[in-house]
């Protein structure tokens, strides 16, 4: 009697567990800016939530495809970021087998996936493209909204056109910048030079962090804009990828070629 009481926990336990998936590809749709300006392929950190449940897979040097197991009739909301930070490409699965990161989405996914860790249940039912198509028609860079009432708005239950509020875009004043070009790592804000002893006027940025590197100068420039204090911005060293020698760097992508 108790093995068979058993048996009959381990199969209720096997069909509540088991759930429906789809496999579905999960593609990097576009290069990052700088690794076309320096010419080397990244490693990306890939985040998405299911059911409540943060799930992170790590892509090596050169990967830009990954296959995923998903719940089909729920909204997954996946955020992709190279170098493990930064700007991330951002989509949704909502029922096809194959789905496509892309920048101008990125920063509508990393606000929903932030929202999440408090209140999943919403966005399993958004329409993930919908919404999408509707910020780029507001502001083409799909950048510079007031994340935090949006995310207010859907947990509410209330999401409308009003919800998508634009928050301005300001200019930031650069002194004392070491010279050369400076690349955005946001492909729809423009890159820049700076010349010795002149200031460089960096226009129309959105609320949040921007980020610049100068290859020659192996430098990192971080700008952190806000609707209610003045700019910040300070440089750093690069990212050791963008800073080791070119032999070293070939040598981890054959690596990661061989770990496939």
């Amino acid at each position: 009697m108790k093995r068979g009481a058993t048996l009959f926990f381990i199969t209720l336990l096997l069909l509540t567990t088991c759930q429906p998936t789809t496999l579905v590809e999960v593609v990097l749709g576009e290069s990052h800016p700088w690794e076309v300006a320096s010419g080397r392929r990244f490693w990306y950190t890939l985040i998405y939530q299911v059911e409540g449940v943060f799930e992170q897979v790590e892509l090596p040097i050169g990967k830009r495809k990954v296959e995923l197991l998903l719940p089909p009739g729920k909204t997954t909301i996946l955020a992709a970021y190279p170098l493990g930070n930064g700007a991330p490409l951002g989509g949704a699965f909502q029922g096809e087998t194959r789905v496509e990161l892309l920048y101008e989405r990125g920063a509508l996914a990393e606000a929903l996936l932030s929202f999440a860790k408090f209140y999943y249940a919403p966005l399993e039912t958004l329409s993930f493209e919908y919404l999408a198509e509707q910020l780029l028609q507001k502001r083409g860079e799909g950048d510079g909204f007031d994340w935090n009432y949006l995310v207010k708005e859907i947990g509410n239950g209330t999401l409308k056109e009003s919800s998508l509020k634009l928050l301005p875009l300001g200019d930031v004043v650069l002194t004392d910048l070491p010279v050369g070009y400076w690349v955005s790592e946001k492909g729809c804000y423009p890159s820049f030079y700076s010349f010795l002893d002149k200031e460089v006027v960096v226009e129309n940025l959105p609320p949040g962090l921007s980020r610049y590197v100068n290859l020659e100068a192996k430098m990192e420039l971080r700008i952190l804009s806000s609707a209610d204090e003045p700019p910040f911005w300070h440089i750093t060293t690069l990212d050791t990828l963008l800073m080791i020698s070119d032999s070293a760097y070939q040598r981890l992508l054959e690596s990661s070629y061989r770990e496939r």
